[in-house]
């Protein structure tokens, strides 16, 4: 993609993104949160691109919508840990305490696959700054037959070393998408031979972004647009 297309597109037309980062909660508050946030931008209550960081405060599953319809199943077969439906696509995925999650959301006027090509830049500056050398992904052929999402490999997937360190999905509303991905820290730290933090890992995803897009990130106030207690059920399912 041109440039001149990209500064016009819903990725960098803006020189100020809004960031928002809400730490490690339960899967059902993140994956309501992030669908909340997704309609809050199709209604037009927040009117510049979002980039959000998250971690989970315990070992959970979520589902991808494909897998929803069976998801009464999955919670009776992982009792020992909770499964959470997600609004994008994509297999499950199990999330822990050793990841850093990040969604964005903003207008799509430039296709979903050169926005996955977009934001795997910033991923790819951010696996940089630990030395390693990201590529984008590819389909290996095992893509739908996996239940687990980190077991097979897409395009909108960043590897390492031909080991998948970041998936990612999408969910597309009018005009509007929101992209979410999972980040293994334990991954990224066994390849870098360096134990990524949390924190550490937040604070250099933002400056990766932020160099590669030429933005500035200014902090969301939820409130803004949270006139009520979210409720969750409705939010993860809708």
């Amino acid at each position: 993609m041109n440039s001149k297309k990209l500064k016009n597109s819903g990725l960098v037309q803006h020189a100020e993104w809004f960031y928002l980062s809400t730490g490690a909660s339960s899967g059902s508050d993140n994956m309501a949160l992030d669908n909340y946030l997704l309609q809050a931008l199709t209604e037009q209550k927040i009117n510049k691109p979002l980039f959000r960081t998250y971690g989970w405060s315990e070992k959970t599953i979520s589902i991808g919508k494909s897998q929803s319809n069976q998801l009464s199943f999955y919670k009776n077969y992982f009792q020992d840990c909770p499964v959470v439906p997600r609004i994008t696509g994509g297999q499950a995925v199990i999330h822990d305490t050793n990841e850093i999650t990040y969604s964005v959301f903003l207008y799509n006027n430039i296709g979903f696959k050169n926005i996955y090509y977009e934001i795997g830049k910033g991923l790819l500056n951010f696996l940089n700054k630990y030395g390693l050398v990201g590529e984008y992904g590819y389909s290996d052929g095992s893509y739908k037959t996996k239940f687990n999402c980190f077991e097979s490999k897409s395009q909108s997937d960043i590897v390492v070393n031909y080991k998948k360190v970041i998936g990612s999905a999408q969910c597309r509303k009018k005009n509007f998408i929101m992209q979410h991905g999972s980040i293994k820290l334990d991954l990224i730290s066994e390849l870098c031979n360096k134990y990524i933090s949390y924190e550490e890992a937040e604070r250099d995803i933002k400056l990766a972004f932020e160099q590669v897009f030429g933005v500035e990130f200014i902090d969301f106030d939820l409130s803004s647009i949270v006139c009520e207690k979210i409720d969750l059920e409705t939010a993860v399912l809708c």
